[in-house]
């Protein structure tokens, strides 16, 4: 599996919910930000609110954590089963060479260590610490109105 977008798009999602809490993220307003179709956006607030993430009424979508309590790790994981969470494939080698035989233990392992490090890092990186950036950043602040 590769990282497709979707693990963006879910990110940026809970950064317009919070951003927007005032005026209702709703998944029209959401798709216009991400530039998307808003049936995709749906999706994935269904995966975020099953991971109890958010939760979503008709005027929008709000979070039901806190900004700091929210890491890239957990909206990872809510957007990808643990399967899809396997970054590494392994192709079918020959058993019955001595490398062969040996790919899936000693390359299996490392690809695991690669995996631990990936998640640890996402679950360092708070929605708080990237939104405190945005908000630093903050442009075209017309946007709700276009």
């Amino acid at each position: 599996m590769n990282i497709n977008t979707k693990f963006s798009i879910a990110t940026h999602i809970i950064l317009c919910i919070s951003f927007f809490e005032d005026e209702g993220a709703t998944s029209t307003i959401l798709a216009k930000s991400v530039k998307t179709n808003p049936a995709i956006i749906r999706r994935i607030l269904l995966k975020l609110k099953e991971a109890d993430i958010i939760d979503t009424t008709k005027k929008g979508s709000k979070l039901l954590l806190k900004e700091e309590d929210i890491t890239l790790l957990d909206i990872y994981k809510a957007i990808f089963s643990e399967r899809e969470r396997s970054l590494f494939n392994f192709h079918e080698p020959n058993h019955i060479c001595p490398v062969g035989c040996a790919m899936f233990d000693v390359l299996g392992e490392e690809f695991n260590n690669v995996r631990i490090a990936f998640e640890t890092s996402l679950s360092k990186i708070t929605i708080k610490k990237i939104m405190n950036e945005v908000r630093r950043r903050k442009k075209h602040l017309a946007f709700m109105n276009k």
